[in-house]
């Protein structure tokens, strides 16, 4: 392999090693972040929807109202599931299948505080509400199909990106190296002159 060819190939593996790690950072933190958001939504949902459940008795026409606009407009194909204290057996078995021992203890704790949860494909949120009608658990889940089509795109781009790339610097380096060269190519027609 010439000298030349040899440089353009450093240069190239240096830069898109550079160029690899960049787009790897920025998809995790972009993936992270779309999963927070998401899930940073459906925490809203869980306590949209114990409010609307639970609170028509307890706030005034038009503030049953714009809660009621908020829950329709957020999320409105997530799953909802509903549990009343009074029925422990039910509430146990129900908790046993989504959330385990630890987020069961942290829900219980919470104090109206929503948590989120993962369950299968599926992203969620868990929120203990006390209210004058009794004790109750709301669990609010989703698939977050439209995050996951970013995520792809994202994917999908970060790949396309790093292979154009690797191209276009494969090539700038060819031409780097031979202009680096030709001082190099003159000196030696001297010395062999």
């Amino acid at each position: 392999m010439k000298i030349g060819s040899k440089i353009a190939l450093f240069y190239t593996l240096i830069s898109v090693l550079t160029t690899v790690i960049i787009i790897a950072v920025f998809y995790i933190f972009s993936t992270q972040y779309i999963n927070k958001l998401y899930a940073s939504y459906l925490r809203e949902k869980a306590y949209l929807t114990a409010q609307k459940h639970w609170e028509k008795d307890e706030v005034d026409e038009q503030s049953y109202q714009i809660i009621q606009r908020k829950y329709d407009e957020l999320l409105p194909e997530a799953h909802e599931i509903l549990l009343n204290m009074d029925s422990p057996s039910e509430v146990r078995d129900t908790l046993n299948k989504y959330l385990t021992q630890h987020q069961q203890a942290l829900l219980i704790a919470g104090d109206s505080i929503p948590f989120s949860f993962k369950y299968k494909d599926q992203l969620g949120a868990a929120l203990y509400y006390p209210d004058n009608e009794g004790n109750f658990i709301v669990l609010v889940m989703s698939r977050n199909a439209y995050g996951t089509e970013i995520k792809e795109h994202l994917l999908l781009l970060s790949i396309f990106l790093i292979l154009a790339s690797s191209v276009l610097i494969f090539f700038i380096g060819k031409i780097y190296s031979g202009l680096i060269l030709v001082p190099l190519q003159h000196i030696l027609k001297e010395l062999k002159r």
